[in-house]
């Protein structure tokens, strides 16, 4: 292997490989603070009917982002949880729908989670391809889920990595 004599260049050289040395460290950190977020307390929600339309102006605007390593797969949530808030003795489902430009390998499985350490897993892993994805559940299905109750819903892939998340709100 050749050395470098030019200072100019080594210089240069080793900058640019400490910058993506860096570079993967923010994305691995910005990982691991969605990881961290996706695993908080429910609070607050995204409350609309068509999952598009926030009503009375109300957007909880941690709700439904992409996390980091997904974002450069064009994944996106394009109808948010809906209804929310969500009747328990309905007899309605919940429909989230997902889009991305890319395969996502093993799929994604959605998981409801409470604050106390509470999860039911709400489907099993669904294949990803490019396009648009439906995910559907009955309130009734959420073990332990009762009126005035708030649910974390997590997009977890085969890694068990979250994708996106999104509260819920349950109601008599």
């Amino acid at each position: 292997m050749p050395i470098i004599q030019n200072p100019m260049i080594r210089t240069a050289l080793a900058v640019s490989l400490a910058a993506l040395s860096l570079s993967g460290c923010d994305a691995n950190n910005a990982q691991g603070d969605f990881r961290i977020a996706a695993g908080a307390v429910p609070s607050g929600i995204f409350r609309t009917v068509d999952g598009m339309t926030p009503l009375n102006g109300e957007n909880d605007p941690d709700d439904w982002r992409t996390a980091p390593i997904y974002v450069t797969s064009g994944f996106r949530v394009n109808r948010r949880a809906a209804p929310n808030p969500v009747q328990i003795s309905g007899s309605g489902t919940v429909t989230i729908e997902v889009v991305t430009d890319a395969r996502i390998p093993g799929g994604l499985q959605l998981v409801a989670r409470d604050g106390f350490g509470g999860r039911t897993v709400l489907t099993p892993f669904e294949d990803i391809s490019k396009g648009f994805t439906v995910f559907t559940f009955f309130p009734s299905e959420i073990v332990g889920a009762q009126a005035g109750d708030l649910w974390r819903l997590v997009l977890f892939d085969s890694r068990g990595e979250p994708v996106t998340y999104g509260d819920l709100q349950i109601e008599q």
